[in-house]
């Protein structure tokens, strides 16, 4: 909701720009990359990979012996 907030009321700003401002500004709210649990987003268009890159980073993490929930 916010998000869609920020692109209408967004004026003259690519729709790009006001989504890339809005990420960074959520990802500063997450805690220090220095804690126990790390939280990836995985954002793209449909068939752009995102399933097999997530399955290749939980092999990764899995290898590097790392618990990982997926939602």
């Amino acid at each position: 909701e916010k998000l869609i907030k920020k692109i209408k009321v967004s004026g003259d700003i690519p729709w790009k720009d006001v989504v890339k401002t809005f990420l960074l500004e959520e990802l500063e709210k997450v805690p220090s990359w220095n804690s126990d649990v790390y939280a990836l987003i995985l954002l793209g268009i449909n068939g752009s990979g995102k399933t097999t890159s997530s399955i290749k980073l939980a092999r990764y993490f899995n290898k590097h012996n790392k618990k990982i929930s997926r939602s």
